[in-house]
């Protein structure tokens, strides 16, 4: 080959590629692109462009159960029930052994029938006393009825003895017997007084008498609830839970036997961050996946709670120490379930859950 050919073929051009021949050359390096501007793009719509649906995973759900304890003390003589069994308002649950309590009633009673047996006594001898005030005052009536008989009989015996027809002594016995009738007149008059006296007295003994009935009447009533508490007694319906009685055990008053957690009003308690709270408000649609059942729940937010948790923490932050870091706070909300739903049986309290809010709703 001649030098002269050897150049031209040095310097001959490629041919050049078209749109489509380059894409095809290059595809991963666009595809590649692609994903890397969309990426972009996605994390600027996060950070400007606020979303319409919040979401958390720190959630769960809850209840509000009830502590079955028993008011009085003693040996547990009966277990009706066992753990995780439904149980109704008003079932008996267990029963404690009542025979101490059953003789605390009779003592209550025999107390009672007592005071009342006082009380009539007394209600009896202030009936009875105004009979007496008037044979007092009766009494006083006559005595005043012979002292004017006995003063008549003085001033004539008087005009009779100036006129010498009557002897000194008549006059004088009959000034002695009027002494002695005003005597009487003094006497019988506190004889009236101490009649009067005494209904007041009366009266005042049946006031104690009552006070003494309606303490026994507490008392009474006091037995028959002790003996009543010995028969527990479910509050609510429900699922019975941690149950620790057994047949024999000692239980005190106030001690926990077991709980009762009402299944059909369980909810979600779902925490938000603080800088997404201005989106939620009352009333907007809740999704809740659970994830233990891989099920969805719809709900609605019930309501706020009155303060974050880190509030109520034993150790809460002081932020005038000097060392304070902006941490941000996350506040519960409850989110009530919505009724009929067949898998809300499913739930049970504790479960992680994720909440979903459209905040488009309002």
């Amino acid at each position: 080959m001649s030098t002269l050919e050897a150049q031209d073929t040095t310097n001959i051009e490629p041919p050049k590629l078209t749109k489509v021949q380059y894409l095809k050359k290059h595809w991963v390096m666009v595809i590649a692109f692609i994903i890397v501007l969309a990426s972009i793009l996605w994390v600027l719509k996060l950070i400007f462009l606020p979303s319409s649906v919040v979401k958390t995973d720190d959630a769960r759900v809850d209840v509000e159960y009830s502590t079955i304890a028993p008011k009085v003390s003693g040996n547990i003589e009966e277990i009706y029930i066992k753990d995780h069994q439904t149980v109704k308002k008003g079932q008996l649950l267990a029963r404690i052994d009542a025979r101490d309590y059953q003789a605390a009633l009779a003592e209550a009673e025999s107390n009672y029938a007592k005071a009342q047996a006082d009380l009539n006594e007394a209600m009896l001898a202030v009936e009875r006393q105004p009979t007496v005030i008037r044979e007092t005052e009766a009494q006083l009536r006559k005595v005043e009825a012979g002292i004017k008989l006995t003063n008549d009989n003085t001033a004539r015996y008087e005009q009779l003895q100036a006129l010498g027809a009557e002897s000194r002594l008549i006059t004088q016995q009959s000034k002695t017997t009027l002494t002695e009738q005003y005597a009487d007149l003094d006497s019988s008059k506190e004889k009236v007084i101490d009649a009067q006296y005494q209904l007041n007295q009366y009266k005042i003994q049946v006031q104690a008498k009552q006070a003494a009935l309606k303490q026994a009447q507490a008392a009474l009533d006091k037995a028959k609830l002790n003996l009543s508490y010995t028969e527990v007694r479910a509050p609510i319906d429900g699922m019975i839970g941690q149950k620790s009685a057994n047949v024999g055990n000692f239980v005190g008053a106030g001690n926990p036997l077991m709980v009762i957690v009402p299944l059909d009003q369980v909810y979600v308690e779902a925490n938000f961050r603080e800088i997404e709270l201005k989106q939620i408000k009352i009333g907007q649609p809740v999704t809740v996946y659970v994830d233990a059942y891989n099920v969805e729940l719809k709900g609605l937010v019930d309501s706020f709670s009155p303060s974050t948790g880190a509030f109520f923490s034993p150790i809460s932050a002081t932020n005038a120490t000097g060392n304070f870091t902006k941490i941000v706070q996350r506040l519960p909300l409850r989110i009530k379930l919505i009724e009929n739903q067949k898998d809300v049986k499913l739930l049970r309290p504790g479960l992680s859950v994720l909440v979903s809010i459209d905040t488009t709703q309002k």
